[in-house]
């Protein structure tokens, strides 16, 4: 009986291991914001339950942010102008298994996106 048990264990062991590198994948997103406005801009961006928030964008400059992708999900930006306009849009898609390298432009009538899934790394 405890033959039985060991086997099964082991069994169970070995599905594990096996399904580990699924289970604990790493997927990440990068996203570059270009405020592609005259205007300075204050931003937030949303993905996969992550908030990156840009004070202070000045015309023609850019912006950093990264996430782990944890499913499926689009970028929620969210614009504050200087001038006092409000704009957001939600833009993109990105969903689990791979990695993603995204740029999001801000004008002073639109947000768009451009990019989409990362060639992995070897």
């Amino acid at each position: 009986m405890l033959e039985g048990v060991g086997r099964r264990t082991g069994a169970l062991l070995l599905v594990l291991v096996a399904l580990s590198p699924i289970a604990c994948s790493r997927n990440e997103g990068r996203f570059t914001l270009v405020n592609g406005s005259s205007d300075r801009i204050a931003a937030r961006v949303e993905v996969c339950g992550q908030v990156s928030e840009f004070d202070d964008v000045g015309p023609g400059e850019t912006r950093q942010g990264s996430y782990r992708v944890r499913g499926d999900s689009a970028y929620d930006v969210s614009v504050t102008f200087a001038s006092g306009g409000k704009a957001n849009r939600e833009v993109g898609y990105v969903t689990n298994g791979f990695d993603f390298t995204d740029v999001i432009t801000v004008t002073t009538s639109s947000i768009e996106i451009t990019g989409g899934i990362a060639p992995r790394s070897r």
